[in-house]
């Protein structure tokens, strides 16, 4: 798995005395979706996703989101900001209180060098137009950011063809269940917004149990657009919903 992210593994380096020792750390600073790819509308809405932080299997703490501040040509411009809570981090919802067209650019504070740093950029255009339906593409995934420390995350990625800032999901194990709804960040694959179900944070969390996927379950999920339309992903989305099996051409576990 290969999502751009400011920082999506670090080993903590945790010293004691004159010892030093490496764990088993899990947690990103933080993404932004859609793909970087993707052409935006007149003030638009993005998102930033942090994951919360866990060391050898538990939540040390909750996701904490950096200052963030945009330009657009260089020049910069206001935005309002929202968090959602999802299951394993938060989606900051970040709008752009410009209807400005030119080049997007999204600043993150760095509290390691004491500045801001260039974590996204984006073209705005005014004859942007909403995608009028999405398909999407099921498979198989693993986290192996703790391969090392066997530690590994297995998961359904739904890849959609729309620039999807993120995701609600609802769910139940059948017709007899009651629904469940989860919002989802969207995580960047291949330039695609895809959801990810199952085990995440390296396998330490699960926003679906992965038991349910073996067995499948019943699902109707909704993309969220920049331009704050919400669009149902129905043409390629199984129902139920099983994980299929790993590629035959995806790479072993560590």
């Amino acid at each position: 798995m290969t999502s751009k992210s400011i920082a999506t593994v670090m080993l903590l380096l945790l010293a004691a005395s004159s010892t030093v020792h490496a764990g088993p750390y899990c947690g990103s600073d933080g993404a932004f979706a859609p793909a970087e790819s993707a052409t935006l509308p007149l003030a638009p809405t993005l998102a930033f996703n942090v994951e919360d932080k866990y060391y050898d299997g538990k939540r040390r703490s909750k996701a904490s989101v950096t200052a963030i501040r945009a330009t657009i040509d260089g020049k910069t411009v206001a935005i309002s900001t929202r968090d959602v809570r999802a299951v394993d981090g938060v989606i900051r919802f970040i709008k752009i209180q410009s209807r400005k067209a030119g080049k997007l650019e999204l600043w993150v504070w760095n509290r390691y060098s004491q500045g801001s740093e260039l974590a996204g950029s984006y073209t705005i255009a005014k004859d942007w137009t909403p995608p009028a339906s999405a398909t999407v593409k099921v498979r198989r995934d693993r986290d192996t950011r703790l391969g090392p420390y066997r530690r590994i995350g297995e998961l359904a990625a739904l890849s959609v063809d729309i620039p999807a800032i993120a995701f609600t999901l609802r769910w139940r194990r059948d017709h007899d269940d009651a629904w469940r709804v989860r919002p989802l960040p969207a995580a960047i694959e291949n330039d695609r917004s895809e959801a990810r179900l199952g085990q995440t944070m390296c396998g330490m969390v699960e926003n679906i149990p992965f038991e349910f996927l073996e067995r499948g379950i019943e699902v109707e999920l909704t993309a969220k657009l920049p331009d704050g339309r919400e669009l149902a992903v129905t043409d390629g989305l199984p129902n139920p919903l099983v994980i299929p099996p790993l590629a035959a051409d995806a790479p072993p576990a560590p």
